[in-house]
């Protein structure tokens, strides 16, 4: 049920704005780059736990992991911050292409 409600919010962003799908991307992007800061964090609290063990090589899998995880948490509604930003910056004054206006002197 909630996969739907998700799915149908998205789907009612699908505009054909060029201006509204950058600044849909920026906030998933934005909200994929939380959650890896926050998964790396979890995944440091465990470091020495589980199959991977302490090397190098481990870590470095780790934090693939972790930023692939984090991607695909936000590319499929996430935490819904993404979505909450999206529809409070897609109203403002400043759309992402556009610069503030300066007065002329």
């Amino acid at each position: 049920m909630i996969s739907q409600v998700r799915s149908t919010t998205a789907s009612q962003h699908q505009d054909t704005d060029p201006s509204l799908n950058k600044l849909k991307k920026a906030c998933s992007d934005f909200e994929s780059m939380l959650l890896t800061v926050m998964l790396k964090s979890m995944s440091s609290a465990t470091a020495d736990v589980g199959l991977l063990g302490k090397t190098h090589e481990s870590r470095l899998m780790r934090s693939m992991m972790d930023e692939h995880l984090a991607v695909e948490i936000a590319q499929k509604g996430g935490t819904g911050l993404g979505e909450m930003l999206f529809e409070k910056l897609k109203n403002s004054k400043n759309p992402l292409n556009s610069s503030p206006k300066t007065a002329d002197k």
